[in-house]
């Protein structure tokens, strides 16, 4: 599994490419570990990109699930963007979108979450104009 972090303006983006399963897990945790402890400059939101994700088992749910417990009590967003069928089919059977927001793209996310880390995302992201 890979894994990278981009901070726009006030949200955090960690995008995820492989599968997260018992063993790559433990990988995702390290990532999000330090995005999920209290700090004056930590992120009012955190957006996980799931484009390159098409297979979760319980233990990546669990990640999920206790990150976005973490952040609500810091009264700060957790979501999660661009769903593969599969993985958006798990997380709704198994109710766990009640737990966060889904959303059909990071774009999306940014939009409803924050104002700033949208418009620093779409000058990171899109192509300058001639």
């Amino acid at each position: 599994m890979e894994i990278s972090s981009l901070r726009f303006a006030d949200a955090v983006v960690v995008s995820v490419v492989g599968k997260i399963d018992f063993a790559s897990s433990p990988r995702l945790d390290e990532a999000l570990a330090p995005l999920l402890k209290p700090s004056a400059d930590g992120p009012g939101a955190i957006v996980v990109d799931f484009a390159g994700v098409h297979f979760i088992s319980s233990p990546g749910l669990r990640l999920l699930m206790i990150a976005a417990k973490t952040m609500h009590a810091r009264q700060a967003a957790f979501a999660v963007a661009s769903l593969d069928p599969f993985v958006d089919e798990v997380v709704r059977v198994t109710g766990f979108n009640e737990l966060f927001c889904v959303f059909p793209s990071v774009r999306d996310a940014l939009r409803s979450l924050s104002g700033p880390a949208l418009a620093a995302y779409e000058r990171a992201t899109d192509p300058p104009l001639a």
